[in-house]
């Protein structure tokens, strides 16, 4: 669907680069990476934004340390 995105999930190498410029472990840990690129669209980017809380939402109801109310 995303011609050119990528999603990142347990890196190592991503968390540490995360921790080394000041977040906590439990952020770097929780972090998603989205890279865009010159034929990413608008379009692209609007649907993940419209999207993206209903994902957030299902990985923290799947995952037991994620936090339950953190609003952000």
């Amino acid at each position: 669907m995303f011609d050119g995105c990528r999603l990142l999930l347990g890196h190592g190498g991503t968390v540490a680069r995360l921790v080394a410029i000041g977040r906590s472990p439990e952020e770097a840990r929780s972090s998603v990476r989205f890279s865009l690129g010159r034929f990413t669209t608008d379009d692209d980017i609007d649907y993940t934004l419209e999207v993206l809380p209903a994902v957030v939402e299902r990985f923290r109801s799947v995952t037991p340390h994620a936090p339950r109310s953190a609003a952000r």
